[in-house]
């Protein structure tokens, strides 16, 4: 579980969004025949469980942030942050 702090652009407003991620790496392989032999290849990948917002902050035009209720956010919005959340993890392996 990691806390995660993302700014972003939502509506056309400037959100600060914290949030509680569980994830973690996973061990990728695939095997494939390249002319006679056969060729492996590894990675990484980053496996998301489970994203819960836990606070919601509008950047307000006097440039501060205000806190605001989570359910505010419509489920295109949760998409988004969701979308960037993982972005932000995948940049960060």
């Amino acid at each position: 579980m990691e806390e995660v702090e993302i700014e972003l652009e939502l509506r056309d407003k400037t959100f600060l969004i914290d949030a509680d991620v569980d994830w973690h790496l996973m061990e990728c392989e695939c095997s494939s025949e390249c002319g006679d032999q056969w060729v492996t290849e590894s990675w990484k990948e980053v496996r998301i469980e489970n994203i819960q917002i836990m606070r919601v902050h509008y950047l307000t035009d006097s440039k501060e942030y205000k806190e605001i209720p989570i359910n505010s956010l419509s489920k295109e919005d949760i998409m988004v942050v969701n979308e960037t959340i993982e972005e932000y993890i995948n940049d960060q392996q």
